[in-house]
């Protein structure tokens, strides 16, 4: 491994040390707006309302989404595997944790692409 790749996969252990650091996945502990892209993300993949998410206290039982639905929609395949783990793990492990992973990991993704990027410059 040359002194180039060395320095990169430091580098990115480094930026992952960071995100996971300050990483709120616990999903009833996280940020405000976590939890209702976590409810959008259910409302979508697993009731197929893209518009709403259902809310007994709302008008007519239904809440329009806020934020926009890209993250949500992305979301998909983590929100699947962390109900495969919620499942294999007796619920020790929230579902909602596993769809939270996918923030550091995309943060993660896109600075390899910067560095990457930058070395070819």
């Amino acid at each position: 491994m040359t002194y180039e790749r060395r320095a990169a996969a430091w580098l990115l252990l480094a930026i992952a040390c960071f995100l996971l650091s300050v990483w709120k996945g616990e999903p009833h502990r996280g940020y405000g707006d976590m939890r209702e892209y976590f409810d959008n993300t259910e409302s979508i993949w697993l009731m197929g309302e893209l518009g709403y998410t259902p809310n007994a206290a709302a008008p007519g039982g239904k809440e329009y989404h806020r934020y926009p639905v890209g993250l949500p929609v992305l979301a998909g395949p983590f929100l699947f595997a962390g109900l495969g783990l919620e499942r294999v793990t007796s619920g020790a492990l929230a579902h909602r944790t596993v769809v939270a992973a996918m923030i550091p990991l995309l943060a993660l993704c896109a600075c390899a692409l910067a560095l990457d990027l930058g070395r070819r410059m």
